[in-house]
């Protein structure tokens, strides 16, 4: 009976260990998933060592998981400050808030640019920011032809794709019957469309 207890003892003993012990890295795994990230302004990228590792251990102790940084236009009057996007000393830094972030068990991501959207009248379509949106047109009929350019919701630039749900809830691509932002609505039970394009309105 005794040696009995003895080895119930020995294996409760060494499941509430692996309990414990699965907890506590379950916990140390998921740590970042459960705290807030925040967006993190590089304004004119006027930054330095000191500055990055005071701000990130501030945000740390403030129970920030994860900083996503945004190089942005700078400060009037620090412009004696700023680094240049992308040379080797704006890689620098960023290494060095890669290392630092890793030190104190955060999370780092960034902005693959600069700013915000930025361009002029003078910029062609082809080389400007475009919005990708999805406008959806019911009630449909057959051999009936749909004018996109006056049922979407924003000027067209570019249609992308052009998908008809049937009433039966079988989806038919209609993206090759587009024509010069036209297309001829043909076969019956076709019931609404779905059109994904392409728009520089913001």
């Amino acid at each position: 009976m005794k040696n009995k207890l003895v080895i119930l003892f020995i294996i409760g003993t060494f499941l509430i260990s692996c309990f414990v012990e699965n907890e506590e890295s379950f916990g140390e795994s998921n740590i970042n998933t459960s705290k807030a990230y925040t967006i993190w302004w590089w304004q004119g990228n006027a930054v330095d060592t000191a500055n990055i590792a005071y701000n990130l251990e501030m945000m740390n102790s403030a129970e920030i998981g994860g900083v996503h940084i945004i190089p942005i236009y700078g400060v009037k009057g620090e412009e004696d400050k700023f680094l240049e996007y992308m040379p080797p000393e704006w890689v620098d830094m960023l290494k060095y808030t890669s290392q630092k972030v890793k030190e104190l068990g955060m999370e780092v991501s960034m902005t693959p640019g600069t700013g915000w959207c930025f361009g002029e009248s003078w910029v062609e379509n082809s080389d400007g920011i475009m919005n990708a949106r999805i406008d959806k047109i019911d009630n449909c009929s057959a051999n009936m032809t749909v004018d996109l350019t006056s049922t979407t919701n924003y000027p067209i630039d570019t249609v992308l794709h052009v998908m008809a749900e049937c009433e039966d809830g079988k989806r038919i691509d209609l993206t090759s019957s587009v024509s010069e932002q036209k297309f001829l609505f043909l076969i019956l039970y076709r019931k609404t469309l779905y059109i994904f394009y392409e728009c520089s309105d913001q």
